[in-house]
């Protein structure tokens, strides 16, 4: 999967940024980044190499029951598994996901850190979310 190209984000005029995996992973060891790029690739049936990691996915039975699927036919329904990977420092924005759906996530390496809401919180304070007070003051 070499020659496998990822996107990895967007230019200022929102066109796909695609890296190769060698490219990729020199980034990933070297960056400086404050905000680092990393790969978000949501469409692993249609991406000609990254569809093989496929053959590893497999949905776990307490998940298997799909309503968007069953409600809305699988061409339809939203994007399902995705695939990232992404240095320290790299992650997204505060946000809540399409359509509101939910997701289970499994972390191969590293962490991932997460900030909840309450249901009923109508406004995000990404001040709080983002945990400045947490942050080295520079």
């Amino acid at each position: 999967m070499p020659d496998a190209e990822f996107k990895v984000g967007e230019d200022d005029a929102g066109d796909e940024l695609d890296l190769s995996l060698p490219e990729f992973v020199e980034y990933y060891m070297y960056n400086r980044d404050d905000n680092p790029l990393y790969v978000f690739q949501a469409d692993l049936q249609e991406h000609p190499q990254a569809k093989a990691l496929l053959k590893d996915y497999k949905i776990l039975k307490f998940f298997e029951e799909d309503l968007f699927s069953q409600m809305l036919g699988e061409r339809q329904a939203p994007p399902h598994r995705w695939f990232l990977m992404g240095p320290k420092r790299s992650g997204s924005e505060v946000h809540t996901d399409p359509l509101a759906t939910s997701a289970w996530n499994a972390s191969v390496t590293g962490r991932k850190r997460w900030v909840m809401f309450a249901p009923d919180e109508d406004k995000i304070d990404k001040w709080v979310a983002k945990g400045m007070e947490f942050m080295e003051k520079g």
